[in-house]
């Protein structure tokens, strides 16, 4: 399966983040590969978990390679199965409800081929910026 996915425009609330970050934290692996030009950031995510994604900077593609999951996309709540690749858009940021493991990668242009991790980050992702959920998105995404 194919999609373009939009930028993920969420309302903002107080608080979720810092009612989620309560609960105890999953260890989601993550391993890092690169090829000319080219970064692959993939994450293991176990069934049952929700993973609060980080704003991402720059557009890329997404790739999910194994499992089930439904994910907040713009206003809606998509039901996304492996194998499913779609693009995000610069300022994208996802909030995954886990149903089955999942493997999900993320393919960034690196050309400059970094390597260092930390400088990689800073580069795709904005660390300071934490999704909020409407009440109604929440219930949606959850159940």
């Amino acid at each position: 399966h194919k999609a373009n996915m939009q930028t993920l425009d969420i309302p903002q609330i107080d608080g979720l983040v810092k009612e989620f970050l309560k609960e105890e934290q999953v260890e989601c692996p993550v391993t890092h590969s690169f090829a000319p030009d080219i970064y692959v950031r993939e994450i293991f995510m176990p069934a049952g978990t929700v993973v609060i994604g980080h704003k991402h900077l720059t557009e890329h593609f997404n790739v999910i390679l194994k499992g089930k999951c439904r994910v907040i996309i713009g206003d809606a709540i998509e039901e996304l199965t492996a194998p499913f690749t779609f693009v995000s858009a610069a300022g994208a940021q996802k909030i995954v409800n886990v149903l089955e493991d999942c493997i999900w990668q993320t393919i960034h242009s690196n050309t400059d081929n970094e390597r260092d991790i930390d400088t990689l980050e800073d580069k795709y992702v904005d660390k300071a910026c934490a999704p909020k959920l409407t009440t109604d998105q929440e219930e949606k995404l959850l159940t």
